[in-house]
């Protein structure tokens, strides 16, 4: 009796359970998330790159919401200095502005509903350059990390991002094809790619301090780690990478984005806080903007690394998977016995089509196999023609990346 209690007892508490969505998942609130530096570097290459966009429901996580259409300003404070240029998809773009290190400057944002959005004057930092980018083995990874020191001794706060693009080879190659009817030799008209290339970018917050330093020396700040089982390193790798010098509060607006984001999750992780940016909305003071505006040099470096120069063994976890789950197709299919092919009671009769025309296996490879043929008078070495196939996403490329290098590539 006291055992059918407790099950009824605990039967009613499972059953009383009911999902929790907090409002914020659900919010209807879309608020605007301005991400960029204002450049006061003035080389060719130095633009100022301002993303603006709107935050989502964390019911559709994955759905980016650009903000299109707005009109980004440059100001120092008491009158225009430049308009940036609306590049598609919320990015908006200036080239070098020829601005003077020592003043203060600010953004000023209209966006398309005729919100005015306007960010703090702020002074401009200085970013010293990245004097190296080095990488070392870490167990079952590779650490990315970088070098930098300012002798003036006046940064002490860092941030960095970067883009890495890298260059990865088909495990396998197809030598033969199928048309529906047999299989053939390929050309050099249907060959499958073996050479594509994977992009992405830097999606943590990373910084680095030298604070309570006596030097202004930043030595092997950690950018980015690589699994051995990654691709990323299975031909050749390369890392853009961006460096800013930071304020204080610029620092500690990143810190508190750097904890909400990536420390939460357990009780003794720091809970969430309001972060607060130096950007408002005019239109609205009451309206939550989400965004640090800072003045700076950006500082750029790309570094290659190259798959020969890690002297660690190690494979893919795609690679590994095709490798060692393809398929060997036969011309018949005889039995197996101890190293000799002994005919079965229904011998089958070789058919043209091995791998039928749609199939998700694609022909590799052909080699022939001997056995010994006892249905004739004497017995004789007989050669049966063998295929080796493997899924198409093992031997073309171009379903994981591009075929062609971006147009900054070195070899």
């Amino acid at each position: 009796m006291k055992t059918f209690v407790y099950a009824l007892l605990i039967a009613g508490l499972l059953g009383c359970k009911v999902p929790y969505q907090p409002p914020v998942t659900a919010s209807p609130n879309s608020y605007l998330v301005v991400e960029g530096v204002i450049n006061t570097a003035n080389g060719s290459t130095d633009s100022t790159i301002i993303k603006l966009s709107r935050t989502i429901s964390l019911l559709k996580p994955d759905k980016p919401n650009p903000e299109l259409y707005a009109q980004i300003f440059v100001e120092d404070g008491q009158s225009y200095i430049a308009a940036l240029k609306d590049a598609g998809l919320g990015s908006y773009v200036a080239g070098p502005l020829g601005l003077d290190s020592t003043k203060k400057y600010r953004l000023r944002i209209i966006t398309a509903d005729k919100k005015v959005y306007l960010s703090d004057l702020v002074s401009a930092t200085y970013t010293p350059p990245i004097d190296s980018i080095g990488s070392t083995v870490l167990d079952q990874q590779i650490m990315i990390y970088v070098n930098a020191h300012n002798p003036a001794n006046n940064t002490r706060y860092y941030r960095w991002e970067f883009t890495e693009d890298w260059n990865f080879i088909s495990p396998l190659e197809s030598f033969y094809m199928t048309n529906g009817a047999q299989i053939i030799p390929r050309t050099a008209a249907n060959k499958l790619p073996l050479n594509c290339w994977g992009h992405d970018a830097s999606t943590n917050v990373i910084l680095g301090s030298t604070a309570k330093l006596a030097s202004d020396v930043i030595y092997q700040t950690p950018l980015a780690y690589i699994n051995s089982t990654s691709d990323k390193l299975d031909y050749r790798y390369s890392m853009l990478l961006k460096q800013y010098g930071l304020s204080a509060d610029a620092f500690k607006f990143w810190s508190q984005t750097q904890k909400n984001t990536e420390q939460l999750g357990t009780i003794f992780d720091a809970q969430p806080s309001q972060i607060n940016g130096n950007i408002q909305c005019i239109t609205n003071p009451a309206e939550p903007v989400f965004g640090y505006i800072s003045v700076t040099n950006i500082q750029i470096k790309r570094v290659y690394i190259n798959r020969a120069s890690i002297a660690v063994p190690f494979i893919s976890d795609f690679d590994e998977a095709c490798i060692l789950h393809v398929d060997t197709v036969f011309r018949i299919d005889p039995e197996l016995l101890i190293g000799v092919i002994k005919p079965t009671p229904n011998y089958p009769v070789w058919s043209n089509t091995l791998i039928p025309a749609g199939s998700y296996l694609i022909p590799v490879t052909r080699s022939t196999r001997w056995f010994i043929d006892w249905t004739s008078k004497f017995p004789t070495p007989v050669g049966d023609t063998i295929y080796v196939a493997a899924p198409l996403k093992c031997l073309d490329c171009s379903l994981r990346g591009p075929t062609k290098p971006p147009p900054w590539w070195k070899y």
